[in-house]
């Protein structure tokens, strides 16, 4: 038995989501207000006889025990194994000695900063010398219930005070340096003799920073005086990266994913002060522009995002580099789209709502927040989409009077326009520019050329281009065609999308192993498709580089792929295009036929509870999963390998064979 499947076997899944939040009984399964999107009724079902989870409202989100946790946690499948693992009192296989030596390294760096937090916050509450930190903290209006809830602290002014009190505690010197909390002495530092180090943070207000899951991975310090820099963070540490932490996410995480929505300020104190006053969604940057991290980071909860940016700090370069990044990275959606005469290509679009709300001059959010709560709502409220912001930024920078600034408008304002995914929104704002610059909006539509997917040019020899779709099973079948060609995947996409159904997804997928690598996969292909629009030099397929990145829990079943692969060399050549999309048709009637499978039972559950709203709602889901699962048959006996070899009989799939 595999680590996965001990891990499955030991974990009930409705006592794992009940840890979460309570569940309600409804027939043989149970039933509670989806975590993952904003709703009134229930449509979060749990099925214990089949271990799985599914919510039929909004968010269409599905899955098995690995795939709540990574959802609720936020971390990738490796960390979701692990951290079930732990629960069950499971050991996993034994990692590499360097992963195990990395693991334990920054367990260390966690506890010495556990115990530092610790200490500065009781510095905060009950020393003498944190007196006038808590009149400052009164005077900014930050309660009580804040200061616990953050775990804000104090550092005294003295040279070692932080590094005595973690000695005292087993902790070592290096150890203490290592994870950001003291400084290494040169002679140059004024007063100090010798060697050794001394406290980073002294004589300030300090903030802890903490990761998702609410470990404290760096510290940010403010002063209370003139010294200088006014603000002091942790250095880069195995830990803490300015780049990748986003303050205040672990208290956030959960508004945010209510809310569908996040809003993202600047400093440690406008979140704060603004969780303090009811709004939970918010988290900070850090004083930076958005990075790719952490608009990554935040895409697992949200595609709504806020900026609230300062007035001063609207235009500037570093906030468009912030949304230019936001940008690219929802820009991943991978969507088919029509070319004409029955024609399919593929584009890259901003599967995003992005806005910008800009403060009064003069006001950061933390000062608004104190003096008006209720503008605060409504600049939230009226926040601009990027491309109204960018149309109001452009205005007010460039003569519009003027022949070069109306092209220097239509320069920076087309491509915005051209990411719109939606036509009309796309012809609305091409209207609204025409009108702006006083152009006819013909010439607008002249400069703007789609871009599309440019199939990657793959060598190909000595690879045979197909086998038989028989021979591994749908899964594995698929896989190990995805591997020989990841573009194989965009016409995958394009055959389910005429028969009316969605391009493939990781749910397709029963097993969870094969299903986090059809994952990366798809991200593959994502980021080629980008670089394809930005007209760079595509990459050859890498296949062992592809491998290598993968989650090392994974690696046995890439493993296991390679071999099966190295036995297609042996096998006859093939239409693997069309296998592709047979074993694509396949996986996706058996998922439908799963869904439908629910949805009888529950059905069955809102007959006996004479819930005729919730009967009438699943007859219609039932009636549309019907009509595709048709349309999807169909179309797969049309690729069956059996039609191929003109044997003439009713497609029933008992060939196919698992390997």
């Amino acid at each position: 038995m595999s680590a996965i499947d001990e891990v499955r076997e030991r974990t009930d899944i409705v006592e794992l989501v009940s840890a979460y939040f309570p569940l309600q009984k409804a027939g043989r399964n149970f039933k509670a207000l989806c975590p993952f999107h904003k709703e009134k009724t229930p449509s979060f079902i749990v099925f214990p006889d089949g271990q799985r989870w599914h919510c039929f409202g909004a968010c269409a989100a599905g899955g098995d025990i690995f795939t709540f946790v990574m959802k609720m946690e936020n971390l990738e499948f490796g960390e979701a194994l692990r951290f079930l693992a732990r629960r069950a009192g499971i050991s996993l296989a034994p990692r590499r000695e360097e992963e195990v030596e990395e693991e334990k390294r920054k367990r260390l760096l966690l506890r010495i900063n556990a115990a530092a937090a610790q200490y500065f916050h009781h510095l905060l509450r009950e020393s003498p010398e944190g007196e006038f930190v808590r009149e400052y903290l009164a005077r900014r209006e930050i309660e009580p219930t804040s200061i616990e809830a953050f775990q804000l602290g104090y550092a005294l002014n003295e040279w070692e005070a932080l590094k005595r009190y973690l000695v005292e505690r087993g902790y070592e010197e290096a150890d203490i340096f290592a994870a950001g909390l003291s400084v290494e002495r040169v002679r140059e530092d004024p007063g100090r003799k010798g060697g050794g180090y001394y406290d980073r943070f002294r004589g300030r207000l300090v903030f802890p920073i903490r990761d998702i899951r609410g470990e404290v991975i760096g510290f940010g310090a403010r002063a209370l005086d003139d010294s200088q820099p006014k603000y002091l963070n942790s250095p880069e540490t195995p830990l803490f990266s300015k780049g990748r932490v986003l303050y205040g996410i672990d208290l956030a995480k959960r508004a945010i994913r209510e809310k569908d929505q996040v809003i993202i300020v600047e400093g440690y104190t406008d979140v704060i002060s603004a969780h303090q006053r009811g709004f939970r969604n918010v988290v900070a940057s850090m004083g930076t522009a958005l990075t790719e991290n952490q608009v990554r980071e935040l895409k697992r909860l949200t595609k709504r995002f806020v900026l609230a940016l300062d007035a001063d700090k609207a235009g500037d370069a570093a906030t468009r580099r912030g949304l230019e990044v936001a940008t690219e990275v929802f820009r991943d959606s991978v969507v088919p789209v029509p070319l004409g005469r029955n024609l399919i290509g593929y584009e890259a679009r901003l599967d995003a709502d992005i806005r910008i709300a800009i403060l009064p001059e003069g006001r950061d959010p933390d000062d608004v927040l104190r003096e008006e709560v209720g503008l605060w709502a409504e600049l939230v409220e009226g926040a601009l989409p990027v491309v109204d912001y960018y149309f109001s930024l452009l205005s007010s920078r460039l003569d519009l009077s003027s022949a070069k600034g109306k092209s220097a408008a239509a320069k920076e304002l087309l491509p915005i326009i051209e990411e719109l995914g939606d036509e009309v929104e796309k012809s609305h704002y091409l209207q609204k520019l025409a009108r702006l610059i006083k152009v006819d909006e013909k010439r607008l539509l002249l400069e703007t050329k789609p871009k599309r997917f440019v199939e990657p040019q793959e060598k190909r020899g000595g690879l045979i281009s197909g086998f038989p779709s028989n021979l591994f099973g749908p899964e594995k079948g698929l896989l190990l065609l995805f591997l020989e060609e990841p573009g194989r995947m965009k016409r995958v996409d394009e055959e389910l999308e005429e028969v009316g159904s969605e391009p493939l997804v990781p749910e397709d997928f029963k097993d969870i192993e094969n299903r986090e690598i059809f994952s990366a996969l798809r991200g593959w292909l994502s980021e080629r498709i980008l670089e394809g629009r930005e007209g760079s030099i595509e990459e050859p397929w890498d296949l062992e580089r592809f491998g290598a990145n993968l989650d090392a829990v994974l690696q046995e079943r890439f493993a296991h792929l390679l071999d099966l692969r190295s036995r297609m060399s042996v096998l006859a050549e093939r239409d693997s295009d069309r296998d592709a999309v047979f074993c694509a048709l396949r996986l996706r009637e058996d998922r439908l036929q799963r869904e439908m499978e629910t949805l009888h039972f529950l059905e069955r559950d809102a007959e006996e509870e004479k819930d005729r709203e919730t009967l009438m709602q699943l007859a219609r889901v039932t009636s549309e999963r019907k009509d595709e699962v048709g349309r999807v048959k169909k179309a797969r006996y049309e690729k069956s390998p059996l039609r191929r070899s003109r044997r003439e009989r009713p497609w029933d799939g008992s060939w196919l064979v698992e390997a």
